[in-house]
């Protein structure tokens, strides 16, 4: 409801606390008339909360922030000493926390600004160290075709497969043989046979099972090797990264010959070589095992009866023979007294048995 129309109809919502909110409305009014300010036309609603009108405080806040400035300015040396001090007040704290804000994104576009240039000196670090690569490979005269004759013509390292597509060069290592002797441990671990990946763009280089390999629970192929992984190199990792920068593969892949071959528990390896050891004897037994299970002989049943049944007739036999031998020996004259053993087992073929014995009677 516009103020005009309040005052018409007598202020009649303000049935309660009437006077004090009539004496409210007075004062809004006795600041309108001072700034010049027709506030007929303005909603009463502004300066009313919970069904009254707001205190002088507020009434001075909230016709300040809604009259015209400059209408303001021009007239408030006709305002008396307390509506004046209102409006430095307001004034002033307006003004600290234009200040405040303005800092405050002050200091935001200084922050962004810092992370900016941040981000640009390592894009431009980074650059940098791809144009020192780019000139280190022009100045050195290209010898990869003496590298790669050298590597295939060594002794350790084989040709397995080459992928056009991926540029990538596979090659094998032979059977790797690892001993650690020390005053408590004498051991020797056959860990395997190895896929070496060279990627010829990129300059990477990653390790990968190929025959026969141990392979610890935490995916370790090798004491200081992981199954898809870059090797570790330790203390000449600086080395083998320089190497691969420069491209000199025949370099990078004797010192990865070295790391094959070469074991020392103080090199904090992925896995010491007596958890490889432990795996080959579990190996070994697992093997053991099945060997003797697939050779041990087995006698089918019906093998076990006609074995029986042979036996049965064999002791016949041997029977009629030595009843015609005793006649033969009792026809001469003599007495003697024949023993034999020989007793047939069901399912197993009786291989020797007891000699008969013929003793004369005294």
């Amino acid at each position: 409801m516009k103020i005009a129309e309040a005052r018409e109809q007598g202020f009649a919502q303000f049935a309660e606390n009437r006077d004090q909110n009539l004496k409210r409305i007075q004062y809004l009014q006795y600041l309108a008339d001072n700034a010049k300010v027709k506030i007929g036309d303005w909603d009463l609603d502004l300066f009313l909360e919970g069904g009254e009108v707001v205190d002088k405080p507020e009434i001075n806040k909230r016709f300040f922030a809604a009259a015209p400035t400059n209408r303001i300015l021009t007239t408030a040396t006709k305002l008396d000493q307390a509506v004046l001090e209102q409006l430095i007040e307001i004034a002033e704290r307006s003004t600290a926390e234009a200040i405040s804000r303005h800092e405050r994104n002050a200091q935001l576009n200084q922050s962004q600004a810092d992370e900016l240039y941040r981000q640009c000196r390592q894009i431009l670090t980074r650059a940098q160290v791809e144009y020192d690569k780019a000139a280190a490979l022009r100045g050195t005269p290209c010898t990869l075709k003496a590298q790669f004759e050298a590597i295939l013509t060594g002794d350790f390292y084989h040709y397995h497969s080459y992928r056009a597509h991926e540029h990538r060069l596979n090659l094998t290592t032979p059977l790797i043989t690892l001993t650690h002797k020390t005053p408590n441990v004498d051991i020797t671990v056959h860990l395997g046979r190895y896929r070496v990946a060279l990627d010829l763009a990129q300059a990477n280089l990653t390790i990968h099972r190929h025959e026969r390999n141990l392979t610890t629970p935490n995916g370790s192929i090798h004491p200081f090797m992981q199954n898809g992984e870059a090797p570790c190199f330790g203390s000449a990792q600086g080395q083998a990264n320089e190497h691969l920068a420069k491209r000199e593969y025949q370099k990078l892949l004797e010192l990865l010959q070295q790391l094959f071959t070469t074991y020392s528990h103080d090199n904090r390896p992925f896995a010491t070589l007596e958890q490889f050891y432990q795996l080959q004897e579990s190996d070994t037994e697992r093997k053991r095992a099945n060997h003797l299970r697939a050779t041990a002989p087995t006698v089918s049943p019906s093998a076990a009866i006609g074995a029986a049944h042979g036996a049965n007739a064999g002791m016949a036999l041997m029977n009629e023979h030595i009843r015609r031998t005793a006649a033969a020996f009792t026809e001469e004259g003599d007495s003697y007294i024949i023993s034999h053993s020989w007793e047939p087992t069901v399912g197993v073929m009786p291989i020797t048995s007891s000699p008969i014995i013929f003793t004369r009677d005294r």
